[in-house]
């Protein structure tokens, strides 16, 4: 019930009920005060808005700039360590490369002397199986010396088209410290047996297209390769002619040892273990 509602009693009791009056005098006398109430109100609560917004408005304008200020100072900031630790680590890295340059120095001499220990020299030809009684046949060298066997292999492969394969085998002595050129997949088989240098060059329609390619660009197969060769084992040349010392033999020896302690699976176990260790005894005592 609002203060416009009246009640009213009907006239016996036993019909007694109420029922409500609006004073619609009063409502038309206030409605108008209340409008005008409301307007001043409405106006007041857009100034207020309008002043907040202005409010509004300044703070972010002011803290932007402070936001952005900041962000600017950790930007420094962390341009300034990130700067620093890049100096320092590329510092501690060259320094340690520096330091390195001995090391490596020496473990390549001691592989070179593995080389030399293990008496590879000179290496023998790969043997090689064809697949099904397909033609296969040696035609040709691009290198056949005491560290270095190249052998140029004509194969019949199982392809419809180009059904002759050029392939380069051999064996070099220097298969541990130069990385040889070797795929899987020629076609032919070796058994097991060694063969370092597994190089497929091109395929061909027939033998004889295959021959004319061979013979035209014959320098230019693994060029990069015998190139890379030829200069490890001039190297080879002078660490063999200036390493043979008791200290390097030591060395030599020692690094070994560590092998089969450390970096061979039940190394210790393995006969060569005692080999090492009595050439070891030796140059100790």
């Amino acid at each position: 019930m609002t203060h416009y509602d009246t009640t009213v009693m009907t006239s016996t009791p036993a019909e007694s009920q109420t029922v409500k009056v609006l004073d619609y005098s009063r409502a038309l006398v206030e409605a108008d005060v209340n409008q005008q109430t409301i307007n001043k109100i409405a106006a007041k609560r857009a100034t207020q808005h309008e002043q907040h917004s202005t409010e509004l408005r300044a703070i972010r304008v002011e803290y932007f700039d402070l936001e952005e200020q900041l962000r600017h100072r950790k930007e420094d900031a962390v341009s300034a360590v990130e700067s620093k630790r890049e100096g320092e680590a590329k510092a501690a890295s060259d320094e340690i490369t520096k330091l390195e340059e001995p090391i490596r120095l020496v473990k390549r001499v001691l592989l070179f002397k593995k080389v030399q220990k293990e008496g590879n020299n000179p290496v023998g030809h790969p043997t090689i199986h064809a697949y099904n009684d397909r033609e296969l046949s040696v035609i040709g060298s691009l290198s056949d010396t005491s560290t270095l066997v190249l052998d140029v292999v004509l194969a019949e492969n199982d392809k419809p088209k180009n059904k002759y394969s050029l392939v380069i085998v051999g064996n070099s002595a220097f298969r541990s410290i130069l990385e040889p050129p070797h795929y899987y997949g020629a076609p032919f088989n070796t058994f097991g047996e060694r063969c370092d240098i597994e190089s497929g060059i091109r395929d061909f329609p027939t033998k004889e297209e295959l021959q004319a390619w061979f013979a035209k660009n014959k320098m230019k197969i693994l060029a990069d390769y015998i190139k890379s060769h030829t200069e490890t084992e001039a190297e080879y040349l002078i660490v063999a002619a200036n390493c043979n010392t008791p200290e390097w033999e030591k060395a030599y020896w020692k690094d070994r040892k560590d092998y089969y302690e450390n970096h061979y699976s039940h190394g210790t176990e393995q006969p060569e273990y005692a080999v090492v260790c009595s050439e070891l005894n030796k140059l100790e005592n």
